[in-house]
């Protein structure tokens, strides 16, 4: 399943990036109040939250057997959370466009 590995290493980056701008965020409104021990543990914690939230979705892209699912579920990521996107455009919200009506519901 190597096709998916750009997708996967995307994603890790991706949640990354995320979790170290909101530490940088936070410790700029709590600036000079965090040592550096309070610093590690906030870390340690997110990193461990972010392996655990990414966890599930991985697994079952690596061990999609069927290629063509395996394609889709890699496109499914990539659309959801922009990871085609430059860094700058992917936290810019686009209205979704519209499309045709439910009926029924």
């Amino acid at each position: 399943a190597r096709e998916v590995v750009p997708t996967i290493e995307s994603l890790y980056k991706l949640f990354d990036e995320i979790r170290q701008r909101e530490i940088e965020r936070g410790m700029r409104k709590y600036a000079g109040q965090a040592d550096s021990e309070t610093l590690d543990l906030l870390d340690r914690v997110t990193r461990a939250i972010t392996q655990k939230i990414l966890h599930y979705p991985v697994v079952q892209l690596k061990v999609e057997s069927d290629a063509a699912q395996r394609q889709a579920l890699s496109d499914t990521l990539s659309v959801l959370f922009r990871l085609e996107q430059e860094p700058s455009e992917r936290y810019v919200h686009h209205p979704a466009r519209k499309s045709a009506p439910v009926h029924g519901h």
